[in-house]
């Protein structure tokens, strides 16, 4: 099957670059490499740009314009402009360990979406790997965090189908795999819902409505989150209660979806 791998970003041209360095260096690399950009200024596309010559595979650089936070949107754009027959998810702060594309795939399995947990990192291990003095390692790992940095194949097979399967608010869209049929299938992320919050639980919601079930990718799939700000929690409560809404409905697709943007041109795409 043909993988593509889809980050999301929004202006850290250095946490990019450096996303894209753990990308590179993956022990089973993806199809592709595509980049959702929800109105990031020039320094990114500069990035882009000057590390698409050092990509061993085809880097997409998806852009719209910057008209707050849509993330939503951006991910729906940049999936449509995506070919893989599998989707591996993550955000513009996520360093990969360098087995994390291969971990994915050893738990891919029709009629299932993944999720798996992050390493969050402290503001000075953050600053230290982007100066570059600090590589992504046990070093950077807080006591907290210890069982998401640890690989361990048994346990990964155990818990895949057992681990937090009853609990369907526990998806992490910074580390998320997805079919391409069964997102299309679900018409992408809802895009109602802008600024942060379940975005992603909405999607797995509508996806778990059709049959899709959850496995959880854990001991495995190592994700270093860079640290950040927490974003406006100004919008959850009415993200919840769209993703009740799709609950209580039985609700398997949105209105406003990835459909909206077949043949769309009002967006860049640079591939």
């Amino acid at each position: 099957m043909k993988v593509s791998l889809v980050i999301s970003t929004y202006n850290r041209p250095d946490a990019l670059e450096l996303i894209l360095k753990s990308a590179f260096r993956q022990t089973v690399l993806p199809d592709e490499i595509v980049i959702g950009d929800d109105g990031s200024g020039p320094a990114t596309r500069q990035v882009i740009e000057q590390m698409r010559k050092e990509s061993p595979v085809p880097l997409i650089h998806v852009w719209h314009e910057d008209k707050g936070i849509r993330i939503s949107e951006i991910r729906n754009k940049a999936i449509l402009a995506s070919s893989g027959d599998y989707i591996i998810q993550i955000d513009g702060d996520i360093v990969m360990e360098r087995h994390f594309i291969s971990d994915h795939l050893s738990v891919a399995e029709p009629g299932h979406f993944v999720t798996g947990s992050r390493v969050s990192l402290s503001p000075r291990a953050t600053r230290r790997l982007l100066a570059g003095r600090q590589q992504p390692d046990w070093r950077v790992v807080r006591l907290g965090y210890i069982w998401n940095f640890v690989r361990l194949r048994p346990m990964r097979q155990l818990l895949q189908h057992r681990y937090k399967q009853d609990d369907h608010w526990y998806v992490r869209g910074c580390n998320m795999a997805f079919w391409r049929t069964d997102f299309f299938a679900a018409n992408g992320y809802d895009e109602q819902i802008v600024n942060w919050g379940h975005e992603d639980s909405e999607l797995t919601f509508r996806m778990g409505n059709a049959g899709i079930k959850k496995n959880f990718l854990k001991f495995a799939g190592v994700a270093f989150h860079l640290y950040h700000e927490n974003a406006s929690r100004a919008y959850e409560q009415g993200h919840r209660q769209i993703v009740a809404d799709v609950c209580r409905t039985a609700r398997t697709r949105c209105e406003y979806g990835v459909d909206r943007h077949i043949g769309d041109n009002s967006y860049r795409v640079d591939r």
